[in-house]
């Protein structure tokens, strides 16, 4: 269940698919000259096939109009297109270095960016700068033929509506780096970057609140396959580090942080439907969800010992991550049940007050259930139980009598 991996020689950055089972993912070889590499499958990612789009640059976006015509972009300011669904490519070079990001709104209609963001309006034959100030942009989206935003370095915000004949500074509050940008519909979009952050607006831009997203991990990448069912993946730093996978349900009001340390830093998220989706990442990896990404619970905190008096109160506690979770505290296998001296038998936190010393044990522990199999359960931990506590000169009870 959740995230299963595929692994091979190559640096991975960007994710896209046709249908639910033909896709494309881009990225760059790991062999120190910086060629592009490029993989097609057309089972649902069971197998990746090589495609050789000559590019001797790495690749950061692809994007296909149809089920035929690609294109895709990297450094350089390269090119490639496709009007085979990726038999062949054939690239060119733009009039700017880096391109980081391309969307087309129609098979000749499209955008792509970088240091600047170029237009063509004939299928990539020609490209015209339509934006070009100091800032570096890192992800373009439309929402309609004519209506767009870009987003990228220090928090830049732009937003077009004729078609990139103008470009309008929005202002997100938000000064961090901005990676990805998404729209579920012409009102409601999410953008993502920096030490967490995660902004979203539901009046097409003219707006934005900052949501928080528990990690302060860099974000690349945001993905919603509904209004409410969002994905956002990264890692510890750019793509290295420790690897970050938040997934929401609620549209962003709250994250649930999924574990993936086995793994690479992931660069991209892409889902073809409610339950099936992708992760680009480092090291060659791609990983495939096909369960909405629902991951095992995994135990952060483990409970610890404890000592107290009789009489007194104690309390265990664990953190977990997962989806659905739900706790049982135990005494060796047999579950304790809320009354009498027990609160909290079936939440995150176990408290016995008043503690007696037929409580003294040495294995109490939790068990952690999710939607996704297996169950976590917690290491055994200590009570200790002394006797009365005798109070001190001061009028405290620092120790216990017997």
């Amino acid at each position: 269940m959740g995230y299963s991996e595929f692994r091979n020689p190559l640096r991975f950055k960007f994710d896209f698919f046709i249908n639910i089972d033909t896709g494309f993912i881009v990225g760059q070889r790991n062999n120190g000259g910086g060629q592009g590499i490029m993989l097609k499958t057309t089972n649902g990612g069971n197998d990746w096939i090589v495609q050789n789009p000559g590019i001797n640059a790495q690749l950061f976006s692809i994007y296909f109009p149809n089920a035929n015509t690609g294109y895709a972009v990297g450094q350089q300011g390269v090119i490639a297109k496709t009007i085979n669904a990726g038999n062949s490519w054939t690239s060119s070079i733009s009039p700017i270095w880096d391109l980081q990001s391309v969307f087309f709104t129609s098979k000749d209609t499209g955008y792509a960016a970088g240091d600047k963001i170029i237009k063509t309006t004939n299928g990539g034959g020609t490209w015209s700068v339509q934006w070009d100030q100091y800032w570096y942009i890192y992800s373009i989206f439309f929402t309609t033929a004519n209506t767009g935003y870009a987003v990228g370095a220090g928090g830049l915000m732009l937003k077009t509506t004729n078609g990139g004949n103008n470009w309008i500074v929005q202002n997100p509050f938000i000064y961090l780096d901005l990676y990805s940008i998404f729209f579920i519909n012409t009102n409601t979009g999410y953008a993502v970057g920096d030490a967490g952050s995660i902004i979203k607006t539901t009046n097409g831009g003219t707006s934005w609140i900052i949501l928080t997203s528990g990690t302060s991990n860099l974000l690349t990448s945001v993905y919603f396959t509904d209004a409410n069912t969002g994905y956002a993946v990264g890692s510890g730093e750019e793509f290295s580090g420790s690897r970050t996978i938040l997934k929401t349900s609620d549209g962003g009001n709250n994250w649930t942080i999924g574990n993936l340390e086995t793994f690479n830093g992931l660069s991209d998220v892409y889902f073809t439907n409610q339950n099936t989706g992708y992760i680009a990442a480092g090291g060659g990896t791609i990983l495939k969800t096909t369960n909405g990404g629902i991951t095992p619970p995994i135990i952060f905190t483990e409970p610890v010992n404890k000592t107290t008096c009789v009489g007194g109160s104690v309390s265990f506690s664990v953190t977990a991550t997962g989806q659905g979770l739900t706790y049982q505290w135990r005494r060796g296998n047999v579950n304790l049940t809320n009354g009498g001296t027990i609160s909290g038998a079936t939440s995150n936190i176990l408290t016995i007050n008043p503690v007696n010393f037929s409580d003294t044990a040495l294995n109490y522990n939790v068990v952690v259930s999710g939607l996704c199999p297996p169950n976590a359960t917690s290491v055994n931990v200590s009570l200790e139980v002394s006797g009365i506590p005798v109070p001190t000169i001061t009028g405290t009870t620092d120790r216990c009598n017997g």
